[in-house]
Formats: structure tokens, sequence, C-alpha cells
């Protein structure tokens, strides 16, 4: 209970009074401290006098007897004292060491939850890290999704205007021959030749298609047409490809069809080209049948149309899998069907845009049936239109002054106010000081700044955003892509054709879309011998012609003639100064020229100037303008003989 460090006699009491408590360890120290004070009276009288005076030892005793209790309890009390305050230091102590390892294992397991927190922070950084890096890597690698499907839109859009310039060469030649004496085997030839380049136009639409259902871009552009009108042109069409083969065609008809519906019509003929063509070319004997027939479901009116064919038909295990990309039904030998393997799914895909279904049923050997299944949405037939009413004020912003011309002759004889702008610069300077602009019509391809960067410009000042802008470009496509972000009416494609001209000034104003023309039909196809035509693009001249007049037209040949020289000096002082940069803005020019005259063979020439400038020796560079020129000259000069017949046949 005490520590050993006190005194012995201390130790004692104290362990008396532990043993036997206060009253019975005082007593028995009383009778000790009367004890000692026997024995030290007598001791001390023995000792000092000789002798033992009893009444000084009782004396003696009795002083002992009478201040001992009051001694003997202090003591007492100050044991108990020093035994609490012990027994309080050690308890103290003791929850001292307790305490104290308690902080210690606490501290041991702060320190190592802060080493698994440090390890799991490492540990996160590293995540965060490497999905810094995952992201970093995604981004790049979407940017390079994003680009390589920009590059494959375009490589699409040029690849299908390339093929389609020479294709369209090919099908207006071939149809003119055919308008010709030929003999049986020379006509058979020309049938075939007619219905390949059919053919491979109707690829190039599959592939453009193709192109923008991957980027989940197919547009459906619903009109108002004659659903009775448009199966006709269906019926001559399928008729014309149905003959070629020594087929037989029939059109059936049910249900009311003489009326006006929301439809595609370009995609809806896409479709049933597809249908028709298919049937058409797996078909050996017999013939082939276009059913159409209008219902009333419960959902309202729908268009069914089928196409059956008496053909080698489909095995029953390919029917699944025939409108799959890429797919093509092994044919009775086991081989693969001749085909691209696109056409059905782009026609199922274009079906689904549509509202609609469709779907196949075939046995092998008796032929083929593809149903296609549309919602009608009933309107009623578009009003008559003339062009009166509003003029607008338009900026045209056009380098070539060829263009210019042209477009402003289309334009004014619309009864529109036209200001011409050669620059960037100057469009936007006429923008800030013109206070009554309805319409901006904006070349892509300026020589100081271009056409997106003037309409950014344009769109950052908040004053014109109702100011209308349609993007002028050889490429629509492009533009579109160029333009993104920037908001635009619309783009129109050069050479401006009139219809989308009006079609788009009808869209944007209210302005009826068809306009009154005085002048006569001349037959620009019956102008110019097949030689001749392979120089010229027959289709722009027709339009330019019927809507601007023989005359205009001959002025704007007359200043592509004046100009044609100046463009072609460029190009060589270009050459001479080693600026390809300056070659290909000189081609792109003379490209448009070319485009909006016609002049067919000199525009592909130009444009090829254009686009590989930078990649081609200078060699080959000289020998492109030395073919331009020549490519001129022939051009010109058939242009010439066909404006001059055209002229005769419009002053008689």
């Amino acid at each position: 209970m005490i520590d050993s460090s006190m005194d012995p006699w201390t130790r004692l009491v104290s362990n008396l009074i532990e043993k036997y408590g206060d009253l019975k360890a005082g007593l028995l120290c009383y009778a000790i401290v009367l004890l000692v004070s026997l024995i030290a009276g007598c001791m001390f009288y023995y000792v000092a006098l000789g002798e033992i005076n009893l009444v000084d030892v009782l004396a003696v005793m009795f002083f002992a007897a009478v201040c001992s209790p009051l001694l003997i309890m202090m003591t007492i009390q100050a044991l108990k004292g020093l035994h609490s305050s012990r027994a309080y230091i050690e308890s103290a102590t003791q929850q001292e060491k307790l305490l104290n390892q308690t902080l210690k294992d606490n501290i041991n397991r702060l320190n190592s939850e802060i080493d698994e927190r440090k390890i799991a922070l490492h540990a996160k950084h590293r995540a965060i890290d490497e999905l810094r890096k995952e992201i970093t890597e995604r981004k790049k690698a979407q940017q390079a999704l994003e680009t390589a499907y920009k590059d494959k839109g375009k490589f699409i859009a040029t690849l299908s205007h390339e093929l389609r310039t020479p294709l369209n060469g090919i099908v207006g030649l071939t149809r003119m021959l055919l308008d010709t004496e030929l003999n049986k085997q020379q006509r058979s030839w020309c049938n075939t030749v007619f219905s390949s380049a059919e053919t491979l136009g109707n690829i190039f639409n599959d592939i453009i298609d193709l192109d923008k259902i991957d980027r989940e871009q197919l547009d459906i552009a619903a009109d108002s047409i004659n659903v009775s009108d448009f199966i006709n042109d269906v019926v001559n069409f399928a008729g014309l490809i149905a003959d070629q083969k020594g087929l037989e065609f029939n059109i059936q008809r049910q249900g009311i069809l003489d009326v006006y519906a929301l439809l595609d019509p370009t995609r809806l003929r896409q479709v049933l080209w597809n249908l028709i063509n298919n049937a058409v070319k797996f078909t050996h004997r017999g013939g082939v049948t276009l059913t159409c027939r209008r219902e009333n479901l419960g959902s309202g009116p729908w268009l069914f149309i089928s196409v059956i064919d008496t053909g080698v038909g489909i095995p029953e295990d390919q029917l699944e899998k025939i409108f799959d990309m890429y797919y093509k039904a092994p044919d009775a030998t086991g081989a693969n069907a001749i085909g691209s393997g696109i056409g059905l799914a782009v026609t199922k895909a274009l079906i689904e845009a549509m509202h609609g279904t469709v779907s196949v049923s075939s046995k092998q050997g008796e032929g083929s049936r593809f149903e296609v299944k549309l919602p009608l949405k009933l309107t009623s037939a578009p009003k008559a239109q003339s062009y009166a009413g509003r003029s607008l004020n338009i900026l045209l912003v056009e380098d070539v002054p060829l263009n210019a011309e042209i477009a402003t002759n289309l334009l004014e004889q619309r009864g529109h106010e036209v200001i011409w702008a050669e620059t960037g610069e100057d469009a936007l300077c006429l923008v800030e000081t013109e206070d009554d602009l309805d319409l901006i019509l904006l070349d892509m391809q300026l020589p100081d700044i271009n056409g997106d960067e003037v309409a950014r410009q344009i769109r950052e000042d908040s004053r014109f955003d109702d100011l209308p802008i349609v993007a002028l470009t050889a490429n629509v496509r492009s533009a579109e892509q160029e333009l993104e972000g920037i908001s635009v009416q619309g783009a129109l494609a050069k050479p401006i054709n009139t219809t989308r001209l009006d079609k788009m000034l009808g869209e944007l104003f209210g302005i009826n879309a068809q306009k009154h023309n005085d002048n006569k039909e001349l037959k620009v196809y019956d102008s110019v011998n097949e030689v001749q035509a392979a120089h010229l693009d027959l289709e722009t001249i027709s339009d330019f012609v019927s809507s601007m007049g023989i005359q205009a037209f001959k002025r704007s040949t007359e200043l592509f003639a004046r100009l044609n020289p100046k463009y072609c000096q460029e190009l060589k002082d270009a050459l001479s100064k080693n600026d390809t940069q300056e070659y290909a803005s000189v081609a792109h020019k003379m490209k448009g020229a070319a485009g909006s005259v016609g002049l067919l063979q000199v525009q592909v020439q130009a444009k090829q100037m254009e686009l590989r400038a930078s990649s081609e020796t200078e060699d080959t560079l000289n020998a492109w303008i030395k073919e331009l020129e020549a490519k001129i000259n022939e051009g010109q000069e058939a242009l010439r003989l066909s404006v001059a017949k055209l002229a005769e046949e419009d002053s008689v």
C-alpha cells in the first residue's frame, strides 16, 4: 500500500491502520506510547537519580497519556491523507500510462491510416493521370474521326462531282444518239450505254446516301406532289429499262391515287429505281409488275407500292440478310450476285426515314416481291404561282466579273436591285453603309478573305442578325462544313440554277417560286452536233438561255472571250513567279467563269489546275495552261456556233 521509500515506523503504523482500522490501530499505538513512556521514565530517573520514583514515573505516563491521543490522531489522519495521496498518484499514474498507451495506439493507428490514405491518394492520382491520358487519347481519336468524316465527305462529294461531269456528257450524248436513225445493233449498244450510265449515276446516289446514313445526316425534304403523276413518271422510266431487256412491264392501281400528299419525290423515286432496277437485273424471262394502292388504316391513309418480278428469286435463308449493308445474296450457281451490295440497305434507310417500312417475300426460281408501305399526309394542290410582288435589295459578293454579270442579269430580270462587291472587304464596307439590304449572296472563295470569315464578321454585329446570307459555292457540302456554327440561310451551287434560285427566294421572302418567262423555248440540244456538245454543259446553257434570253447569254459569252486572255496571262505570270497559290486562285476564277457560260471541258481543266497546283511540277503546270488555251478555243468555237444557231431560231 505504502511506497517502500517511507520510514519503517511510518510503514508500520500505516500497515496497522490498514489491517485493524483507525480505532484499533490508535489504541494499539496508545498502548505502545504508554509502554514506551513507562520504560523511558524508569530509565531516565534510574540513570539520572540512581533510583526510580514511582510518582515521577506516573507523572510522565500521565503526561504521555494525556498528550499522545492527539498526536496519535494527527499521525493517523496524516498517514491516511498520505495514503489517499499515494493512491491518487498511483491511480493517476496508471491512468496516465493507460492514456499514453492509448495515445500511442491511436497515433500508430492514425499513422497507419495516413499511410493507407497516402497510398490511396497516390493510386487516385495515378488513376486520374491515366483517365486524363485516356480522355486526351479519346479526344484525339474523336478529332481524328471527325477529320476522317470530313475528309470522307469531301472525298465523296468531290468524287461524285468529278464523275458526274463526264457521266452527264455520256447520258446526254447517248440520249441524243438514240434520237437519230440507228440500225438495230447500234441502238442496242446505245441502250446498253445509256442504261449503264443511269446505273452508275444511281450508284453515285447510293454512295452519297450511304455517307449521310453513316453520319446520321440523311434528310427528307417532303413536298406536296400528285401521287398519280408521280407514279406515271416512275412507270415511264420502268417501262424503258424493262423494254431494253425485252421484259414485260405491268402497272396495277387500286384506290384513289389522284391526290396530293407530302412526300419526298427524289428519295421515293430513288427507292423505286433501286427496286425496279434490281427486279429487271435478276429477271431473264417474264416481266416486272408495279402495284400501287391506297388504303385507309386506323392511323390514316397509307400508300402501298409493290415491285414483283418473275426472276431468279432469293433463297429463303437469305431473306433476313437481304437489307444488310454490303450483303449480296448468292445466285443459282452459288456465286455472289452482281452489284454494290448497298442499294437495298440505302433503300431501307430511306424508307425508314420517311416513317415507312419495306419488306420482301421470295421463292427461289419463281421471283420476288418487295413491298413499300408509306404513310400519306394528304394536302391540297399547290397554288399556281407567279414571281410578281416584292423587289429586293441584294448584295452580290463575287470576284469573277462574268459570274457577277450573269447573277446580276438573273436577279434584275426578276425585278431586284443588285449591288456588286468584288472582295470580302468591299462586302463588309457595303454591309455597314447600305441600310436597306434584304439579302447577301456570298461567294465562298474570294481574293482577300474567304466567305466564311465574311459571314462570321457580319454575324458578330447584332444589327445584322436578321439579314439573310446565302452562300454561292461550287461544292455545297464543303460550304456547309466551312459555315458550321455560323447562321446562314442556305447555299446555292455555282453556276446558279434558276429553279433553285427562285425556290430559295420563295422560301426566304415568301416570293412565289416560279416566274413568268416570256422568252421563246429554244432547243439548245439541237443547236450543236455531238462533237461540239462534248465541250459544252448543255443543261447549264439551256437553263440560262431559257431564263435570260439568247441576247443576254450572248453578251455573257462575249465577256468571257474578253476575260479569258487576261486569266491565261495571270496563270503564266503566277507560274513564272513560282506562286502556286496564285496559280490555283486564278484557275478557280477561270473555272467559275467557264461554268457560267457552259464551257464544260474548260471548267474541268481549270478545276484540275486549281486542285493540283501545289502538287505538280512546273512543266506539268505549264502544259496545263497550253491545254486550257486549246480547250478554250475549241469550246468557244462550239459555243459561238450554238449561240449563232439559237439566235437565228430566236429571230424567226
